[in-house]
């Protein structure tokens, strides 16, 4: 229980400095830029180092663009328009 009231407490923290610092976030939002500052170091370089494959992908002319994909993805699901 007490590892619950710290983790609270730190989050609560965390919100008034943003707030402090003129964040105009979503609560969504807000618990998201917790998470994040969250990590562990190893799932830290695990993000990291998943952001460069797509990136050395992406150098290498691999993969779709955000257009095709969202075109594909709204065919396949059967959403919107797709003209």
């Amino acid at each position: 229980m007490e590892h619950n009231s710290t983790e609270l407490a730190m989050f609560h923290r965390f919100l008034g400095e943003q707030l402090a610092d003129g964040a105009q976030w979503t609560p969504e939002e807000c618990l998201l830029a917790w998470r994040a500052e969250q990590l562990s170091p190893e799932e830290l370089d695990n993000s990291v180092a998943s952001v460069r494959r797509a990136l050395d992908q992406a150098e290498r002319g691999e993969g779709k663009t955000l257009a095709d994909f969202d075109r594909d993805f709204c065919v396949k699901h059967r959403i919107g328009s797709t003209s």
